[in-house]
């Protein structure tokens, strides 16, 4: 993953994560002091940009060319897969966060719609003591060989 591109809605733990094992990362994040918080901790290689949520917030992707991995973590899931879709590199992946969630099911079909295949794994997350689905969304030829 040394020359990947990552970008992710919602910032935390996971963008120093990524930030490790990637070229680039951007986060978008919507709350403001989560921003800051995350914004002064990151190294060279993260852009975290604040944006309001609505069209700015899920279209922020759309500034910031192609990637090779999309993580939906934050707000307006469902929207932000819209945008998504676009700004996948021809052997992008997306992982979708909570994916178990019935309120996402819009943008999961949208997904496989649109010829997406998914890995599901469901167990236990970092921040809760409850179980929840995490889903990597991928077409033929990805960049995980899967």
């Amino acid at each position: 993953m040394p020359g990947f591109r990552v970008f992710e809605w919602g910032s935390g733990g996971s963008t120093t994560w990524w930030s490790e094992r990637a070229k680039e990362v951007v986060a978008c994040e919507h709350d403001h002091t989560w921003y800051r918080r995350v914004a002064s901790s990151v190294g060279a290689n993260v852009t975290v940009v604040e944006r309001a949520l609505g069209e700015a917030y899920s279209g922020e992707i759309d500034a910031h060319g192609e990637f090779d991995i999309v993580v939906i973590d934050g707000r307006e899931r469902v929207a932000c897969a819209v945008h998504a879709i676009g700004s996948l590199t021809p052997h992008g992946v997306i992982v979708w966060d909570n994916s178990d969630r019935t309120k996402y099911e819009p943008g999961l079909k949208l997904l496989t719609d649109h010829g997406f295949r998914s890995v599901e794994f469901f167990g236990l997350g970092p921040v809760l003591a409850e179980p929840w689905g995490t889903s990597i969304f991928y077409r033929p030829s990805n960049c995980l060989g899967l």
